[in-house]
């Protein structure tokens, strides 16, 4: 679809009838970057006839300029940026566009509006953060419809307890599509307890937790918790766990003794496992989903350089059509390849950080504990003539 020069010139007639404005340099300005617009894409250089438009409207915003910047991203192939410079077009412009022109406007809109699909998106149960075609688009149910080219698109809804679930869907031209996720049910989080003490009283984040619950193993929210133990003998001290959804944790209450539980609290939820290995782990993961996500996205940049090599050859009357589906296909490229930096980023830190978690927490685990003061008491016996002492002393 390209612009009639007709059009343009049409326009510029009716812009140049305008009467002066009191800003008459910005006014000045913004008529020569139109006028040179119009010039440019009467030569059918369209990219650069839309950036004078712009920048006439950025001088001096005139509705009639929305109607040449509309008109420019209908011939770039770009209907969505078309549908929303013409409709700006129609609603600052009101009554002074006059009703032929209203209507051939809103004629051109729904044309426009015909090429792309409506989908909307539900789960069940609601509030899942959802993501479509690599972007997040916040938490479902959405608030509207989205416009989106046909073709197809990737949706996927997730929760914090809950598996990842992904659908694809395929749309057609004009189609209007709600697509309802069913959600599994949340993976419990389950802590179990124990002690070898006889009569020791589990204690989880401040609160007493009967004895045998806590062994059989307790359901537990998102996030840190404290556990502790304590009995009329002793006080075990703290030790902190975070227990990820669908994992059973166990945490014992060791063998420190009562004298030791105003220390720092035990190092680790998951027995003793360095922090470190669970950055550099984790880190690991995020780069294996980083080089997945990569590979993926460039496969799909080489479907785009290859259909647009047979676009370019195509001068059938659906060459529009697919212009557009492959300038949906670059814009979804550009942003999964963001995803796919700032992943990458995220697992660098990662490893980073477990190698210098783990470089400065080596001298503290290899330091020997310090040892115990030893009772010592020296004793003499003295024996005389019909009588006996029995004497000591000592330090402990």
């Amino acid at each position: 679809m390209r612009i009639l020069a007709s059009t343009l010139v049409a326009v510029s007639l009716l812009v140049s009838s305008l009467p002066a404005r009191a800003d008459e340099e910005p006014w000045r300005a913004a008529r020569a970057h139109y006028e040179h617009g119009v010039e440019l894409a009467n030569k059918g250089n369209y990219k650069a006839a839309l950036d004078e438009f712009n920048a006439a409207y950025a001088a001096s915003p005139h509705f009639a300029v929305l109607y040449n910047i509309g008109q420019a991203e209908v011939a770039l192939g770009r209907p969505r940026r078309a549908i929303d410079a013409l409709s700006k077009y129609l609603r600052d412009g009101k009554d002074d566009v006059p009703a032929p022109r209203r209507q051939q406007v809103q004629a051109q809109i729904a044309q426009l509006e015909s090429v792309f699909a409506s989908l909307t998106i539900t789960t069940d149960p609601p509030g899942a953060q959802l993501t479509l075609d690599g972007v997040e688009i916040g938490r479902s149910p959405t608030d509207a419809p989205r416009r989106l080219s046909a073709g197809s698109h990737v949706v996927t809804a997730t929760r914090p307890d809950g598996p990842v679930v992904t659908r694809v869907v395929s749309l057609a031209e004009g189609e209007q599509f709600t697509l309802t996720l069913t959600l599994p049910p949340s993976e419990p989080r389950i802590l179990s307890m124990q002690c070898w003490e006889l009569g020791a009283q589990p204690i989880l984040d401040g609160e007493p937790v009967d004895v045998a619950k806590a062994g059989l193993g307790v359901p537990v929210a998102a996030g840190r918790h404290r556990v502790g133990f304590t009995s009329p003998e002793r006080r075990w001290p703290e030790q902190f766990v975070e227990v990820p959804p669908g994992v059973r944790a166990t945490v014992l209450c060791g063998t420190v003794p009562a004298a030791s539980h105003d220390k720092a609290p035990a190092a680790s939820a998951s027995g003793g496992f360095p922090t470190g290995y669970v950055l550099i782990g984790a880190g690991a993961a995020v780069g294996v989903a980083a080089l997945v996500q990569g590979i993926w996205n460039g496969g799909r940049a080489r479907d785009w350089e290859t259909e647009q090599a047979s676009i370019d050859a195509d001068h059938s009357s659906g060459r529009y059509a697919r212009q557009v589906a492959n300038n949906e296909l670059a814009d979804s490229i550009d942003r999964a390849s963001a995803v796919t930096v700032a992943l990458t980023a995220t697992a660098g830190a990662m490893v980073a950080g477990g190698i210098v978690w783990l470089v400065l927490d080596a001298p503290a685990a290899a330091k020997p504990p310090p040892e115990r003061a030893k009772l010592r008491l020296p004793v003499s016996l003295d024996v005389g003539r019909g009588s006996a002492a029995l004497s000591f002393r000592g330090t402990w």
